[in-house]
């Protein structure tokens, strides 16, 4: 019985030691708004970064944008970057690979940045009381739990991971104004548009396009978005969600409050290459493109059904007019063909009365 007591325990400590090989440490550490974390991770060791301070909540007038950059992570062991917030989960990989349009192709980008959704972005609050705060001048800063990030890899040796979290400067967009941004594969940006009533009169709200302009070639996705997160901002899933546009320098997209009642999401992201604008593998080596941007308000599909119709009246009542005018015309050649017709007619018979007459 001794035997088989000391057989188990020697097999549970071999056990232990083995586990103890591939034992994976997490650590925990507090993070700042504007303030940049280096970490060295491997595959025995994570971080989190807790940027909830008990004392005191984050309040914002825009979103957080994260920023995640390596100089040594490889695509055979990727750094693992997973951003928690409250009701939503977002995760990519650094390295990340973003395929050519014909798919002949990877690149590599170590820099990534993402803007997060607003904790609680799906409750009735959020973007469009802000949104409306903004047009009006108002102040309205909104208290919600940052997010935790979680830094990770399999990597047997360490790699080096930078990490800093700010806030958007800009995000709500009013219309008629432009906006300059520059986006790449791995730094897209999107703004949030919430169709502001009775700002102008004389405008209709009602119906809008997105118009944009680039003096650069490098092929870009525009992608129109309903207000609900996740948003799908990255070239592998961009076109998963709504309607989008492949834009090299002019672009624009026409939306209706019909589709969109409660706003929506402008997503910015470049291609991997230029095959889908131009049908040619070209890749320019710099994928970071600067655009310019507006939302303009234009007549609504029933504005545009009273303008026609109010044109269609217009012609009618001008063909109707010109007909009434040919009409008129054609009545009063007609009385001059009659009379006419009248006076030769009387021409002929009175000389003839008069002969016969004069024969009698």
């Amino acid at each position: 019985m001794e035997k088989k007591i000391h057989f188990i325990l020697i097999i549970a400590s071999i056990t232990l030691v083995q586990d103890s090989k591939c034992l994976l440490q997490t650590r925990i550490i507090p993070g700042e708004l504007h303030e940049t974390i280096t970490l060295n991770i491997n595959k025995s060791l994570e971080y989190i970064i807790d940027y909830y301070n008990e004392n005191q909540l984050m309040e914002s007038f825009n979103p957080l944008r994260i920023h995640v950059e390596s100089n040594n992570s490889q695509n055979s062991a990727p750094i693992i970057v997973v951003v928690r917030q409250k009701q939503a989960v977002l995760s990519w990989k650094l390295p990340l690979i973003v395929n050519s349009g014909s798919e002949k192709q990877q690149q590599e980008y170590m820099k990534t940045e993402q803007t997060l959704c607003y904790d609680g972005s799906k409750e009735r609050i959020n973007y469009t009381q802000l949104y409306y705060a903004a047009s009006t001048n108002k102040s309205v800063p909104v208290s919600s739990q940052p997010p935790y990030v979680t830094i990770s890899t399999l990597s047997d040796v360490n790699v080096t991971a930078s990490v800093s979290l700010d806030v958007e400067e800009s995000f709500y967009i009013l219309p008629n104004v432009y906006h300059e941004v520059t986006v790449s594969p791995s730094t897209p940006r999107f703004y949030y548009y919430g169709f502001p009533q009775n700002l102008s009169e004389g405008h209709n709200y009602d119906m809008v396009t997105v118009r944009l302009h680039s003096d650069s070639d490098v092929c870009m996705t525009v992608s129109i978005q309903n207000y609900s997160c996740p948003i799908l901002d990255l070239n592998d899933d961009v076109t998963f969600k709504g309607s989008w546009q492949t834009v090299s320098r002019e672009g624009g997209l026409t939306i209706s409050r019909d589709n969109f009642g409660n706003g929506f999401f402008i997503v910015f992201v470049v291609k991997g290459d230029d095959y889908d604008c131009t049908g040619k593998e070209v890749s320019i080596l710099d994928r970071t493109k600067k655009i310019k941007f507006a939302v303009f308000p234009t007549i609504s599909y029933d504005g545009y059904s009273v303008a026609v119709l109010v044109t269609l009246d217009g012609v009618m009542f001008h063909e109707l007019w010109i007909m009434s005018r040919i009409r008129h015309r054609l009545y009063l050649l007609l009385l001059v063909i009659l009379k006419f017709v009248r006076w030769v007619i009387l021409k002929i018979t009175i000389p003839w009365t008069k002969l016969n007459h004069n024969m009698r």
